[in-house]
């Protein structure tokens, strides 16, 4: 029993606590931050602008070196003539060229953006198709309308299925020759025509086109790093073996993948490597330090056995000191591969045909794996919030998500777009101070967006705190309206109580007053005057209690007690001393407890008049208080005729003063939460016959 009240007691205090204003905010604030905050991300990606257009390619770069990147425009007019168009971003000048024949593919990069003189100011340089022959254009100044060059001869393309196949590979320009200009350096792939597959650079200053051995594979990147420590780049290239020339008589066959590596001259700085298997694919990437500088080319073979891929270290003349084996890499398994850096140390990241999961390789050549969110597809780079650092971004065609993520692959921005994925061309609009715009062209729509910190991200917090604060005021305000109702509607039960107490027990004191009055009546209709003189003294005491204390509905239990056995000494004056009575009281008894007025009086009148006045012996009553299991126990017995032989019923159900002591006795339990529960016992002897009756009351202490 104790244990299952410590329970009861634990899980009262456990609901109180639940039920508190503060906890029941939390819960809310908490709630609410799952369903609206369930990630918010540090960076966002916005929607600026999209500008609908139906040109054949629009980018924005820094030409003038302002700050500032002008819009750049080709379309393709006529025939045989397209235009570019320079939007200047502070002026606002437009100023047009028009070139002879056709802007290659709009899938390439014919368009390159670079400074060959190196002073700041851009130029443009621009590939174009006429009949069988690529040829070279620049603008100088976009100031004037008049081209730096224009059709200058790089090389024949090869025609096959009603059309010249052409694509051009763009790279950074570099300083070939040591003359302070840097060169234009450029690759051109064709497909099943087989030619041209070279690397050319052409010398701006000199007027020179240089160009490379014929190099067989497709080319898909072009990789400008320091692999001898001299200072200067090399030429890498990143390819796979397209299987468009079934000759394998030609030298460097696209049959297979080949580590090739050109020296600044154009020429292989080795022989190039062989790596055999068709749709094999060579990835060189470099890992720089302070100590030394090694190239690793990684390939991928997509015929059997589609374990042998793997990645090698490579010295500066071809040697390959270190092989290690991939065994998991799945047929013709990547989609492509960027860089990246986290806490200063570069990554190499090779994306999987799934899309999701990224290979990814350290300085040390540890393999790990990562799973991304979403799909990754075309990726690029690009500074977009002036930090120094280029955040990754990629477009994924099937799920039509951008995702930007910081240069350590983490805390990453997603858009939804619809996009033309199959040409996709990234640019940045810079604006200054201001962050600058990404830009993507998709040829049907020129879209500008914006990319920064997410104002959520950091003001979360003080919204998660206005929210809880918010709640919690409203709580507060609930609660108190809440026991503002409640103790409305304590007072008013409490008055409505009071009043009716106060109606029953003006009911309850003529009703006693009747009584003895009627006593004194009797007193003086049998001439005993001195009988009826002691009778007025005695009613006279009794009535004076009743007035002083008329506005109470309790009184202690010494005062009850000590107003009962007034009045029983009263009726022993009217009876003769016919009966005599007893009071005993428990030492566990508080004699200072309120207990409802006149309830012990009741049940000694009605012994009294029901019991002992129809008796013809000497008649006895007993009063006795105790205390039990928090309750006080008040018993009057009398040795009376019984409530059979008595010509009025002695119940606490019937007759006007005990209806009105149930009443009362109610009232008290309602207003006082301490419940009074009474019973009427018969006595008898053992020979059956009546021998008085006992009334029992039990009043709750607290």
């Amino acid at each position: 029993m104790a244990f299952t009240k410590i329970l009861i007691h634990d899980w009262r205090k456990r609901w109180v606590i639940l039920f508190n204003p503060y906890v029941i905010s939390l819960i809310i604030t908490i709630l609410i931050l799952i369903l609206v905050f369930p990630t918010v991300p540090k960076y966002k990606i916005s929607v600026a602008k999209i500008i609908r257009n139906t040109l054949d390619l629009e980018v924005y770069a820094d030409i003038s070196g302002d700050g500032y990147s002008d819009r750049i425009s080709i379309k393709d007019d006529t025939a045989d003539i397209f235009s570019i168009v320079v939007y200047e971003a502070i002026t606002g000048k437009m100023n047009q060229w028009n070139f002879e024949g056709k802007p290659l593919t709009k899938t390439n990069d014919y368009l390159i953006i670079g400074d060959y003189n190196k002073n700041s100011k851009k130029e443009l340089y621009i590939f174009s198709l006429n009949h069988d022959s690529i040829m070279l254009h620049c603008i100088y100044d976009i100031d004037n309308n008049k081209p730096g060059f224009k059709n200058v001869f790089i090389s024949r393309v090869g025609f096959r299925k009603g059309r010249y196949e052409a694509a051009i590979l763009k790279a950074a320009m570099d300083d070939l020759n040591n003359d302070g200009y840097n060169e234009l350096i450029f690759a051109v792939n064709s497909g099943f025509s087989l030619t041209p597959r070279n690397i050319f650079a052409y010398d701006i200053n000199n007027r020179v086109v240089l160009s490379s051995p014929f190099l067989g594979m497709s080319m898909t990147r072009i990789i400008q790093k320091d692999i001898t420590g001299d200072g200067k780049n090399e030429i890498l290239i990143q390819g796979h073996a397209s299987d468009n020339i079934a000759d394998t008589s030609f030298r460097y066959h696209d049959r297979s993948a080949w580590l090739m590596v050109l020296d600044r001259k154009l020429n292989f700085l080795f022989e190039p490597k062989e790596f055999k298997g068709a749709y094999s694919h060579i990835y060189p990437f470099i890992f720089e330090n302070n100590l030394s500088f090694s190239q690793a080319g990684f390939y991928i073979r997509s015929t059997p056995p589609s374990n042998d891929s793997k990645i090698c270290i490579l010295e500066k003349n071809g040697k390959i000191t270190r092989e290690k084996y991939l065994p998991d890499i799945p047929f013709n398994g990547f989609n492509n591969i960027f860089f990246f850096s986290a806490k200063g140390k570069p990554y190499i990241a090779f994306i999987k045909k799934n899309k999701k999961e990224l290979l990814i390789i350290d300085q040390e050549f540890n393999i790990t794996e990562k799973e991304m969110e979403v799909n990754i597809g075309q990726v690029e780079s690009f500074d977009l919030d002036n930090d120094g650092l280029n955040e990754i971004i990629s477009y994924d065609s099937e799920s039509g998500k951008l995702i930007i993520l910081r240069n350590n692959l983490k805390q990453p921005a997603l858009i939804d777009l619809s996009l033309n994925s199959g040409s996709l061309r990234f640019s940045l609009k810079n604006n200054g101070e201001e962050l600058p715009e990404l830009v993507i062209w998709d040829h049907l729509n020129t879209s500008l967006l914006t990319y920064g910190i997410n104002p959520i991200f950091y003001s979360r917090w003080l919204i998660t705190f206005g929210i809880y604060f918010g709640f919690l005021a409203f709580t507060w305000l609930l609660l108190r309206i809440q026991r503002y109702q409640i103790e409305s509607k304590r007072i008013m039960e409490k008055r409505i109580s009071e009043l009716q107490m106060k109606i029953i027990k003006n009911q309850l004191d003529p009703h006693f007053t009747l009584n003895a009055i009627n006593s004194i009546i009797h007193s003086i209709r049998n001439n005993e005057s001195e009988s009826a003189a002691e009778h007025l003294l005695q009613f006279s005491s009794l009535y004076r209690h009743l007035l002083l204390t008329a506005d109470q509905f309790t009184c202690p239990l010494k005062d009850e007690l000590a107003f009962t056995e007034n009045y029983l000494r009263m009726e022993q004056l009217r009876f003769k001393n016919k009966f005599n009575y007893s009071i005993a009281i428990s030492e566990s008894v508080n004699n200072e407890v309120e207990i409802p007025k006149m309830c012990i009086q009741t049940a000694v009148e009605n012994a009294v008049k029901h019991g002992i006045a129809p008796l013809k012996t000497f008649g006895e009553i007993l009063i006795t208080v105790t205390t039990n299991n928090n309750h006080l126990v008040i018993e009057v017995q009398d040795n009376g005729v019984g409530r059979n032989a008595s010509s009025n019923l002695y119940s606490l159900s019937t007759h006007m003063g005990n209806r009105l002591t149930r009443q009362y006795f109610d009232l008290f339990t309602k207003l006082t939460k301490r419940k009074i529960d009474g019973n009427v016992e018969d006595l008898f002897l053992e020979s059956g016959q009546a021998a008085g009756t006992c009334v029992k009351l039990e009043i709750q202490l607290n």
